[in-house]
């Protein structure tokens, strides 16, 4: 979580962690049965950790 400190620009750090977030996820969801519901699952663990990240981060941060 270091590395948000050093990033003024508060959504360009949301998304960088949301792209690294994403890769970590879509490699751990290969095995996955289908492609729909490798996509859901995705977009289902982005907008979670998403919405956790922003709850986590005090408001310090921002500014």
């Amino acid at each position: 979580m270091d590395f948000f400190i050093f990033c003024k620009n508060s959504s360009l750090s949301l998304i960088l962690f949301a792209y690294i977030k994403r890769n970590v996820v879509v490699k751990h969801l290969q095995k996955g049965k289908s492609d729909n519901q490798r996509n859901r699952m995705t977009k289902f663990f982005l907008n979670r950790s998403l919405f956790q990240l922003k709850k986590s981060i005090p408001d310090k941060v921002y500014k």
